[in-house]
C-alpha cells in the first residue's frame, strides 16, 4: 500500500514531454529539477529504478509537489511502479534488473547481458538521466532534419539496439565517439550549446561507484550532477531559435 500511495502522489498532474521545452535553458532546467524530485525521493528513501524519458516529465507551470518532492519547479518524476525502499534492501546483487533499457546504465545493460546478479543504486539511475538528455536532444534535432552524420548514427543505433548486449555496445560506442567528437567540436549546434554540461558529467558516470556506504554514493553523485547543471544553466540560450538560426 505504502508503494502504491507514493506512485500516485508523484503522478497525478498533467505535464508534457521534454522535447516541449520551449529551448535549451527550460530543458535542461526541466532535467534539473526532475532531478531533485528524484533526490527528494532518495532522501525519502525511494530508489525509482526506471528513469525514462516518459517518466521525466515537464510541468506546464512549476509548482510545489508535496508530500514527497517537496520543491516547486518545472518538472516531476512519475510512476514509481518500480521504486523501492533502498535503505531496507540488503544490498546484495539481484538477478533483476528494472529500468527501460534505452535508459539503463551500462552497468545495468552488461550484467543483463551476462546474467550477472547486479545492485541498482541511485548510480545507475542518474546515468539514466544522461540517456535522457543525449536521446531528447538528438531527438529535438531529429525533427528539424540536421544531425551531423555520427549524430544520426547514434540516435537510430541507440533506438533499434533492443536486447542488452547491442545496447551495452552501443552505449559504449556512443559516449566513446561523443567524447571524441567534444574535443573536435563536430556536433550539430543543439549539442554544442550543452558542450560544457556533458564535458563536466562524463567523468562523474565513468567513475568508480564502487563504495561501501550508499548513503556516502548518493550523496556524492546529487553533489556532482547538481554542480553541472548549475553551472551549465546561465550559459544556455532560452529559445531554439537561437541555436538554429542560420549563421549571418
Amino acid at each position: 500500500m505504502e508503494k502504491t500511495t507514493h506512485k500516485w502522489s508523484i503522478s497525478k498532474t498533467k505535464c508534457g514531454k521534454l522535447q516541449t521545452a520551449v529551448g535549451p535553458y527550460h530543458f535542461l532546467q526541466g532535467v534539473f529539477h526532475g532531478m531533485i524530485t528524484h533526490h527528494n525521493m532518495y532522501l525519502d528513501g525511494w530508489l525509482h529504478r526506471n528513469v525514462n524519458d516518459n517518466d521525466v516529465l515537464l510541468l506546464p507551470t512549476p509548482e510545489m509537489q508535496e508530500p514527497i518532492t517537496r520543491v516547486c519547479g518545472y518538472n516531476l518524476i512519475s510512476d514509481g511502479g518500480q521504486a523501492i525502499q533502498w535503505r531496507q534492501l540488503d544490498h546484495k546483487p539481484r538477478t533483476h534488473h528494472s529500468g527501460t533499457p534505452l535508459y539503463m546504465s551500462r552497468e545495468l545493460v552488461n550484467t543483463w547481458f551476462h546474467g550477472k546478479p547486479v545492485l541498482h543504486t541511485v548510480a545507475d539511475d542518474l546515468e539514466s538521466f544522461l540517456w535522457v538528455i543525449l536521446c531528447g536532444l538528438l531527438s529535438i534535432r531529429d525533427e528539424r532534419k540536421s544531425l551531423t552524420f555520427d549524430e544520426r548514427s547514434w540516435l537510430h543505433e541507440l533506438r533499434t539496439a533492443g536486447g542488452p548486449h547491442k545496447s551495452d555496445v552501443i552505449k559504449s560506442w556512443t559516449l566513446s565517439m561523443l567524447e571524441e567528437n567534444l574535443i573536435s567540436k563536430d556536433l550539430s549546434p543543439i549539442l554544442k550549446v550543452f558542450v560544457p554540461f556533458v564535458t563536466e558529467i562524463l567523468p562523474v558516470i565513468k567513475e568508480d561507484s564502487l563504495v561501501e556506504s550508499l548513503t556516502t554514493l548518493g550523496d556524492k553523485l546529487y553533489k556532482l550532477w547538481f554542480k553541472a547543471f548549475l553551472d551549465a544553466l546561465p550559459l544556455l540560450p532560452k529559445t531554439w531559435d537561437e541555436v538554429f538560426k542560420d549563421p549571418i
